[in-house]
């Protein structure tokens, strides 16, 4: 995921859940080259924000759904 002459940062996430529902938010402003990737299993993300470098992956406790309702 990271390029070779980058360390990727972690950024701020957000996570709140409920019975049918998983939230995520990202505190990254004006993200470049994002790319998401939700699975039943997980979810992962590259992008850029201020030049910098950002990733995550995490992996769920149990399978959901994948379903994204907005990206913003």
């Amino acid at each position: 995921m990271t390029e070779s002459n980058s360390v990727a940062l972690h950024p701020i996430i957000k996570w709140a859940q409920r019975k049918e529902r998983l939230f995520l938010e990202l505190q990254l402003r004006d993200v470049q080259d994002e790319k998401v990737d939700l699975t039943s299993r997980g979810i992962s993300f590259s992008g850029r924000s201020g030049g910098r470098l950002y990733e995550f992956r995490i992996e769920f406790f149990e399978e959901v759904v994948p379903e994204v309702r907005a990206v913003d």
